[in-house]
């Protein structure tokens, strides 16, 4: 019954292998049966942190994300790929780098509703950087070598959490430290307008000894944007650009 929940997506080699580690999982928090009052595990989920700039492309972990495709500049996934290893399938950009897109396996997700606990569910849910939905690559050099990381706030989110996306800047600049930022206000294009009375369009860079960081937030409302319609007075949803992304580059 436990794995009845999970069993169904489960059909080739590779996912019978990740079945077998939610199969360890779950024996090593003690739901077998006749087990009683266990204490829940909290088994790690592997994430961006752990991606680290100039790894090379063999040293990835090869199971640990899924879902593999050409990045389209922090935005949805392109051409499907089998692996990190297939990234030279991928257009280069301006760079030269040649970009990766991947999300979390959802192995752990799965595991928290077949135990039915909340809070883990709310834990292990989706491809995200604390509360906010993001958009994950790894940029390649043509030595394989990671030379870039990029992390976007997906706008397919339902819009009550797309309005905080912003949120996730300032929290990936503290991340690095809140000193040394060079931050300017970017210019307002015709017909933008601020949301509830900001106007949020900023980018941030910081260069250290091994890396430079750009940051990019935004709170602001397009050139036809408007939270009422101008016809029928009626409230709009959506209506309104809420973003943060982050790049950050190997310095060699």
């Amino acid at each position: 019954m436990l794995f009845r929940s999970v069993g169904t997506r489960f059909s080739d080699g590779k996912d019978l292998r990740s079945l077998h580690r939610v199969a360890v999982a779950l024996a090593a928090a003690g739901f077998a049966a006749g087990a009683a009052g266990a204490a829940e595990p909290t088994p790690s989920k592997a994430d961006i942190w752990s991606l680290k700039l100039g790894m090379p492309v063999d040293e990835l972990p090869a199971d640990e994300f899924i879902d593999y495709a050409c990045g389209t500049n922090g935005g949805p996934p392109g051409r499907v790929l089998d692996s990190w290893a297939e990234f030279a399938k991928c257009a280069p950009d301006g760079q030269g780098l040649r970009e990766v897109y991947f999300r979390y396996d959802d192995e752990m997700e799965y595991w928290a509703r077949a135990i039915d606990n909340a809070a883990l569910i709310e834990r292990y849910a989706g491809t995200r950087i604390g509360s906010y939905h993001v958009i994950l690559s790894l940029l390649f050099d043509d030595a394989g070598v990671v030379a870039g990381v990029r992390i976007a706030t997906d706008p397919r989110v339902e819009t009550e959490q797309r309005q905080f996306a912003y949120g996730l800047g300032r929290l990936l600049m503290g991340r690095y430290g809140v000193e040394e930022w060079a931050c300017i206000d970017l210019p307002r294009q015709d017909g933008e307008t601020g949301l509830a009375g900001t106007f949020l369009k900023r980018r941030c860079d910081k260069t250290t000894d091994d890396r430079r960081l750009i940051v990019w937030t935004n709170l602001y409302q397009k050139a036809g944007q408007s939270v009422q319609d101008r016809f029928t007075a009626e409230t709009r949803q959506g209506q309104f650009e809420s973003s943060a992304k982050l790049e950050m580059y190997l310095r060699r």
